[in-house]
């Protein structure tokens, strides 16, 4: 039996932060060689950002080398899977609702204002999208606005580190798996109320006017960029602005149920 190496990439927040015993410190590195009793071939997992700034591109010598040795990738979503077209449909707020009757009339011209200056934008065209997106939308425009340099890198213009790893999986032809469906990630966000993501919107809103960015990206970027896992994890669970709901299903659920599915492909 042919024996098959696997390339995983996991957004550090969700997998790679909890790999380490109780008491030690983890080292700073985003790759990780799995080996083991059992395990026919190594696999390699890496700790990814859905993002495109160039300081996530410092990678390591090792780590396309791994890729490129690898007969599988595995990623949080099988990319090719996605139905844009229901995406689309998920995003929207229920008939009879927008944005306008939701918040009130000072919170709304208060949104519409900074989502202008981020998205470039008026927010009366995204007036029926739910406020957890419009948020989305803000959050990255407005740091797209900040990123002032651009570097040339290998990478393809306006790709997340994920997709550019998917993108190098798909030109190798290699085995491309999941850890998570849609469907599992949409039921997860339809459970967040109208009133939690109406709130998140506004006081993101006040946030961002007082110059703070969304989950000060700049000190992430350099924290992650040198693999300070430790660092990271300890500023996630004093996070409390999306609340100890949010950690418990979004993340300590999540890492379960992704390890789970880590160790199932490996023996397979």
């Amino acid at each position: 039996m042919k024996l098959k190496k696997i390339f995983l990439l996991a957004l550090p927040l969700f997998l790679g932060l909890h790999l380490r015993a109780q008491d030690s410190i983890t080292p700073h590195t985003l790759l990780w060689k799995i080996e083991g009793k059992g395990i026919g071939a190594p696999s390699y997992i890496y700790g990814t950002m859905h993002v495109n700034d160039d300081k996530v591109y410092s990678l390591s010598d090792s780590v396309l080398p791994a890729l490129k040795g690898a007969h599988s990738f595995v990623m949080e979503v099988d990319m090719d899977s996605v139905d844009m077209a229901g995406l689309a449909s998920e995003v929207r707020l229920p008939e009879g609702q927008s944005l306008k009757t939701l918040l009130s009339e000072d919170d709304y011209k208060m949104v519409s204002k900074s989502f202008k200056k981020a998205t470039g934008f008026p927010l009366s065209l995204f007036n029926k999208i739910k406020p957890m997106y419009v948020w989305v939308m803000m959050s990255e425009g407005d740091e797209g606005k900040k990123d002032k340099k651009v570097k040339k890198t290998e990478k393809e213009e306006g790709d997340p580190l994920d997709v550019y790893f998917f993108k190098l999986a798909k030109q190798e032809n290699k085995e491309v798996y999941g850890l998570e469906k849609v469907e599992d990630q949409l039921r997860l966000l339809r459970s967040i109320s109208m009133d939690r993501q109406l709130s998140m919107l506004v006081e993101g809103v006040k946030s961002m006017q007082k110059g703070h960015t969304p989950g000060s990206e700049d000190d992430i970027y350099d924290e992650y960029v040198n693999a300070d896992l430790d660092k990271i994890l300890k500023e996630a669970q004093e996070d409390t602005s999306m609340g100890s709901y949010f950690m418990d299903v979004f993340i300590n659920h999540r890492n379960h149920v992704m390890a789970s599915r880590i160790a199932q492909l490996m023996q397979t």
